[in-house]
């Protein structure tokens, strides 16, 4: 095949890899920078949200990980516990921690903006 039928099959082919490549890129960026919701979330994961530390307790790595969050399968269950002198039990918690440094909180739907590349 040459001429004007190559040229056309060449640029249909060419739009279709470059959108079936635009698609797979897309489908596999992270969650991190968009709004999100990781209370409302971690509650619905069989979690429990620790808003003073934002944590989710209980959620599985898998959850974690789509949120953005960054798990510890074996937290202290006496990690925020003030007093150091305080007998603690051998104890692993999972938790899923997320940055501290939350920005863009919208009062009105509790939506959440995790500012990217931030270390826990």
């Amino acid at each position: 095949m040459s001429g004007p039928c190559r040229s056309f099959f060449h640029t249909i082919f060419h739009a279709m890899c470059v959108t079936v490549g635009a698609l797979l890129l897309c489908a596999g960026l992270p969650t991190l920078g968009l709004a999100q919701q990781p209370p409302q979330s971690c509650a619905r994961h069989n979690g429990t949200w620790l808003e003073q530390y934002q944590e989710c307790e209980y959620a599985s790595k898998e959850w974690c990980d789509t949120e953005g969050g960054q798990f510890d399968e074996c937290a202290s269950a006496c990690r925020h516990d003030p007093n150091l002198a305080r007998p603690c039990t051998m104890q692993c918690v999972p938790v899923c921690k997320f940055p501290v440094a939350l920005i863009g909180k919208d009062p009105e739907d509790s939506t959440y903006v995790i500012e990217a590349g931030l270390s826990h």
